[in-house]
This record gives C-alpha cells, sequence and structure tokens, in this order.
C-alpha cells in the first residue's frame, strides 16, 4: 500500500465516480480499478459498491477511508513542517472566501499583509461556504473566512467581525405604522410583525445568510412569503432597489444606494449574529506563514 494508492482511493470516494475520479487525477481508469482491486485482495475487503448514482464505498470501506484521511493529513503536516524548517521565511497560504467576504473583509488586511510580508504567498480560493469547509477538511485550503454557522466539527474558529441583519422594505409597502424607535438608538426599528404577509426575496436556502434568516422567521413566529430566491447578496440589493419585494441584509454589507434609500434595525429578540469567522482545520499543523496570517486577522479583529 503506498501514499498514492490512498491518494487514489480518496479521490474515488470524492468523486463517487471512477471517470470523474481518472479525470481528476490525470489517469487512466483502469489504473484505478487495478489499484482498487489490489487494495481489496491485500486488505480483504470490498472497498465501493457501483450504484446506479455512481460507486459508494462500503462499511469497510468507509473504515479505510477514515484511515486514509488522516495519513493524508499526515503527510501534508509533514510536507508543511520541512517547508519550515527549510525557510525561515516565506510560504504559501491557501486563503478560501465567497464574494462576500472577497467584498468586505479582504480590503482590512490584504493589502497590508502583502506589503508586510512580500515572501508569502496568498494563493487566493473563492467558493462557497460548504466548498470552502470541505476544502479546510481535505487540506486543500488553510485558512477559510466564512459566515456562521459552521457545519463542521473538525473546525476551529474564532470571530472576525460581527453583523446583524436588518430590514429593507418596499418603498410602496405599507411599513410606516410599524415603524418605532428606541432610547440609545439612533436607527428606527421596524415591527417584525410586518414581514408576515410582505412579499420577500432571499438567498437560496442552505445559504449561510438563509439560514440566518430563517432563524429570524422562527424566532418570531413568521412563515415567510418568499417571491423569489436568488444566489448572491448583491442581487438582493439590486432587487430591493427596483422594489421587487423587501429583504433582509447583513447591515455592514449595505451598499452606498441602500443606506441612502433608508433601512430599519430588528428588535434584539429576534436579531441573529451574522458573524465573519476565521476557520482552520482542528489539530493540524500551521505554518508559519499561516500563523503570521492569523495573527494578522487577530489584529483587526472587531475593527470593522
Amino acid at each position: 500500500m503506498t501514499i498514492r494508492d490512498m491518494e487514489y482511493i480518496a479521490a474515488i470516494a470524492k468523486e463517487k465516480s471512477m471517470t470523474k475520479a481518472a479525470a481528476q487525477l490525470f489517469v487512466a481508469q483502469p489504473a484505478l480499478s487495478q489499484c482498487v482491486r489490489k487494495l481489496e485482495k491485500e486488505l480483504d475487503i470490498t472497498l465501493f459498491l457501483r450504484t446506479v448514482t455512481g460507486v459508494c464505498p462500503t462499511a469497510e470501506g468507509e473504515c479505510f477511508l477514515r484511515f486514509v484521511e488522516k495519513t493524508l493529513a499526515e503527510r501534508t503536516n509533514f510536507e508543511k513542517e520541512l517547508v519550515d524548517l527549510s525557510q525561515s521565511e516565506g510560504g504559501t497560504v491557501r486563503l478560501g472566501f465567497s464574494g462576500a467576504q472577497a467584498a468586505f473583509v479582504l480590503p482590512h488586511f490584504l493589502t497590508n499583509f502583502r506589503v508586510q510580508h512580500p515572501s508569502i504567498e496568498l494563493q487566493l480560493v473563492e467558493a462557497s461556504s460548504d466548498t470552502i469547509e470541505k476544502g479546510i477538511e481535505a487540506g486543500e485550503i488553510d485558512v477559510g473566512i466564512l459566515h456562521l454557522p459552521i457545519a463542521s466539527p473538525r473546525l476551529d474558529y474564532f470571530e472576525l467581525s460581527r453583523d446583524r441583519f436588518v430590514i429593507i422594505p418596499r418603498s410602496c409597502g405599507a411599513y410606516e405604522q410599524y415603524i418605532y424607535y428606541k432610547e440609545g438608538e439612533k436607527l428606527p426599528y421596524l415591527n417584525i410583525g410586518f414581514l408576515k404577509n410582505e412579499p420577500l426575496v432571499l438567498t437560496q436556502q442552505g445559504q449561510r445568510s438563509r439560514i440566518a434568516c430563517n432563524q429570524i422567521f422562527e424566532k418570531a413566529g413568521i412563515l415567510p412569503q418568499v417571491r423569489q430566491e436568488v444566489q448572491h447578496i448583491g442581487t438582493l440589493d439590486a432587487l430591493t432597489l427596483v422594489d421587487y419585494a423587501s429583504t433582509l441584509l447583513p447591515e455592514k454589507q449595505l451598499t452606498e444606494d441602500i443606506k441612502r434609500r433608508g433601512y430599519f434595525l430588528i428588535d434584539e429578540k429576534y436579531s441573529v449574529s451574522y458573524a465573519f469567522v476565521v476557520c482552520t482545520l482542528k489539530d493540524a499543523y500551521l505554518s508559519k506563514a499561516s500563523r503570521q496570517l492569523l495573527d494578522r486577522l487577530h489584529e483587526i479583529q472587531y475593527t470593522f
């Protein structure tokens, strides 16, 4: 059994297809099949079953995959330690983020970090939050910037910045009667009961922003009247500006056009924190370059 064999098995499990795994590894499919047969004979188990949706690991295969994941992770840690021993400065950090983080978080540290650490290469990986979590687990991403909630128990994280959702009603909506103020708060509130019968545009189910909105609705006992679901927060902004529907958006990510239009706070008993967090893999070796990036992110914690 070799490291290459383990890489082949991990790729097959990830892609759920011999053909896709072969393409991803740039090897011929017969080489993968031969690898599986060799390991099954060596271990005296069946690793995969063929189904109508592709290949899936057996119970014994799942057990072997856990061993493979740990072994490949240890090899990655070993390689990072060797790099640190061979060079006092420099290195590479693979930083994962979504589009929202690119627009809001990166400007607060990226330029300064590159000036302070010119020998460190930052490889930027833009992907969905779920993909970033999986990339960190697989050792393909070193540091991720995400929104709560974090799904994987294998990740460590700390808050970088806190945000809250606010309501942006349609200008044609009958929301004036729901406006109220609280002592000590300059911005107006909107009674959340306004949302009960109001057409809404929200991000798609499963996205972190939608999960937070659903938590708000659940707290308020509201079944949202969703007129449209979209993939990106930027699309919510555009549809709100043309009065397509009312929406909820993170306050710190509001555009200047939305701020000029006006928005309303949500009562604290219904509000949900929408924090930016910095994630790494638990118990994984962090390279010097990764630790320097994390130090910089700790320095700017709660400053924006």
